[in-house]
């Protein structure tokens, strides 16, 4: 007997945005969210809108002093896509 705790969304849905959150946090803990923004030549504030978090906490998810919520991870994730698509065309990565 399994409830569901977010009605209206399905498993795959729940199971997709736990793995997004993930993938979101790892790239900030292994310092590559900021080696990608760096090599697209971004800086933090544009990042920080469309997460909609102050400049300063972006900031601090890149030292590793925080970590994204899964709120702010998701609305990040599509940004952060983006820009690792990108970041090998540069030099960035691998």
């Amino acid at each position: 007997m399994s409830e569901n705790l977010l009605p209206g969304l399905s498993r795959e849905t729940v199971t997709a945005a736990i793995g997004t959150h993930l993938w979101v946090q790892q790239l900030y803990a292994s310092g590559e969210a900021r080696r990608v923004r760096v090599a697209c030549g971004l800086s933090i504030p544009p990042l920080a809108d469309i997460a909609g978090v102050h400049p300063a906490t972006m900031g601090r998810w890149e030292t590793g002093e925080r970590r994204p919520s899964r709120a702010n991870a998701l609305r990040i994730a599509p940004a952060l896509r983006e820009m690792v698509k990108v970041a090998p065309e540069r030099g960035a990565i691998g």
